[in-house]
Formats: C-alpha cells, structure tokens, sequence
C-alpha cells in the first residue's frame, strides 16, 4: 500500500512538473511571438518619414537598438534604448537615399533598396554585409517596398506602382535569401505574424488574408466594409488585427475610425474613434499620439485619456517599441532629436 501512495505522489509530482513545465514553454513562445509583432510594428511604419533620427522607427534585437541613419549613411546600433551610437557599416553611396525598410532579425540587419532593387544583409557588428537576393528589376521610387521577420524567413511586400512590370506580390525567402518564392501576385502590405501564421492586407482584393508558414496554404480572413483603400493599418497584437479607416479625409474633421479584426472568430468591430494618424497597439493596450502629449485608451469608457504631455514646444513622432516597452522620440523644432522616451509597459 506505500508503494502505491508512494507510486503515486511520485506520478504527481512529475505531473505537475511537466505541466508547469509546459505552460512556462508556452508562455514563452507567447511572449516571442508579442516581441515578434512589436518589432514587425516599427518595421512596417519605417516609411512615415515622421521620426527625426532616420526617417523610420527603430528596428530592436535584445537590448540593441538599430536604425539606418541617412545623414551618416550607415548602419547604426546601440547598447541600450538612449546609449551610444556606434556605426557599425557604411551604405554603398549608390544606396544612400534609396533605403526603402529595414529589420532586425537574429543579430542580423536587413534592409531593402528601390535603387538596384536588392536584399541586404548585415551583422549587427558590421561583418557580412552584402547583397543576398535580387526582388526587383525596377530601378526607380516607382517601387514599394516593405519587410519584416517571421517564423525564421524574410517577408517581402513588393508594389510596382506603375505596373510597367510584373514585380508585385508577396514574397517569402530564407534568412540567407535563398529558396525564394512569390506566395501571390496581389498587391499587398502591413505583414504581421502570430504563431505559425501571416497576416496581410491585399489591396487588389480589399481583404485581409492569412498565410500558413507550414501548411503553405492561404484564406480570405475578412473582406467587408472596413478592408478598402481609406485603410491604414495600426498593428497586430495577439489574434487581433487593429486597422484604422479615414473618413473625412483631407479636411478640419478627419476622424480615423478604429477597427479590431479577430483573425480566430473572423469578425470585425469599431472600438475607437480618433482625430489623428498616430496610433499604436500592444499588450491589449490602444495608445495615440497627438502634438506633444500621448493618450491610452479606456476600454470602459469608450475615450483615450492622456497618459503623458510634454513640453509645449515639442512635437512627438509615432509611437513604437523597445522590446515591451512603448517609447516615443521628441522631436524639438529644428533640432535633430535622438532621445527616446518610455511612456508605459504593454
């Protein structure tokens, strides 16, 4: 009879390892998955042109923050949120200017140009850096580019804005460039992933769609009312994929209408409304960015109340992410502004 008890403490005990153990490892692969689509939020608002310190949001890998700067024309990294600046690689002169975006992935920088219509690769140390893919012939700004990493691959929104070539499409490669493959000819843009999925606008189609890295198979996630030109997408956070619609346009009373679009149940729903364009998501959290102050959203109360103001005489940019942290820069009127600000926790 101990044997039996014993037996079965034993039993439980391992249980309850293994199952603690379980639960550790997927809240790990969650917590992968959030840094994952944080880094794909500043990867996919680089082409803003709103951010001071080099014309889109910085990319993160661990504690390093990394952006290419186009006044020194480099590949710059730093040790910390506000540390020091230390270019670590030169862009070829017949880039500069012509950088399209950019991302971190693995102690690797990679980053896109509409010149020569290539992939680049670069260690965060400065070795390695080379060309590793072509994805255009287009040899001009007609050329859209957007990147992000996911799932171990590079992922590649090309729009050839003049369609004098067929170049449009999604396209997926291996970190090394190779095993290069078009996934659909559509126009399409704002990747963002979760778990083993991708998720992107087509805008050929006006839908939301839904790749699966491992069944290589692709759906339709949403299409109705709130998938059209007018659509700005905020980000993804969780299952959840946040977009804006303008309505209004152009005028005194532009207001951006917020929609959160749940990829599981496929259904759409207006949370917020918002008289701006700077909006951020992460952590469940909705945050906006108007002049010098930045406001959260009170699911409760249906409003955004203001979380932080600055000086009067700054201006902040979009909103972005280190790691889980929400930081926006302040830009002061004709001052190049470097300084990073943490605002609150997702």
């Amino acid at each position: 009879m101990k044997r039996i008890i014993s037996f079965i403490l034993v039993f439980a005990s391992l249980f309850t390892v293994l199952a603690f153990a379980g639960s550790s490892a997927e809240a790990a692969s969650y917590t992968a998955f959030f840094y994952e689509q944080h880094q794909q939020f500043n990867c996919n608002d680089l082409t803003s042109g709103y951010t001071g310190i080099e014309d889109g949001g910085p990319a993160f890998y661990g504690n390093s923050l990394c952006y290419m700067d186009y006044h020194n024309f480099g590949i710059c990294v730093r040790n910390s949120l506000n540390g020091k600046t230390k270019k670590v690689a030169s862009i070829p002169r017949a880039l500069r200017h012509g950088v399209v975006e950019y991302t971190v992935y693995k102690n690797y920088f990679y980053y896109t140009d509409y010149f020569g219509g290539y992939l680049y690769k670069c260690a965060l140390n400065g070795k390695y850096h080379k060309a590793i893919r072509k994805i255009s012939s287009v040899r001009d700004d007609s050329l859209g580019v957007s990147l992000i990493a996911a799932n171990n691959k590079l992922v590649i929104c090309v729009v050839d804005h003049e369609g004098t070539e067929n170049n449009s499409g999604l396209f997926i490669c291996d970190l090394n460039g190779k095993n290069y493959k078009r996934i659909t000819a559509d126009k399409t843009r704002d990747a963002y992933s979760w778990g083993s999925n991708l998720y992107f606008i087509n805008d050929t189609q006006k839908k939301l769609m839904c790749y699966n890295f491992k069944t290589q198979k692709m759906y339709a996630v949403y299409n109705t009312a709130c998938i059209d030109d007018r659509v700005g997408t905020i980000g993804m956070d969780g299952k959840y994929y946040y977009v804006s619609k303008s309505i209004n346009k152009y005028s005194s009373l532009e207001t951006e209408i917020i929609y959160r679009i749940d990829t599981a149940k496929r259904t759409a729903k207006i949370i917020a409304k918002w008289p701006g364009i700077f909006v951020a998501v992460g952590g469940g959290k909705l945050y906006a960015v108007y002049g010098e102050s930045v406001y959260k959203f009170n699911a409760k109360k249906g409003t955004f109340a203001l979380l932080r103001r600055f000086p009067a005489n700054t201006t902040l940019v979009k909103p972005c992410f280190y790691k889980n942290k929400l930081i926006v820069e302040k830009w002061v009127t004709d001052v190049r502004s470097h300084k990073f600000y943490i605002v609150d926790t997702v």
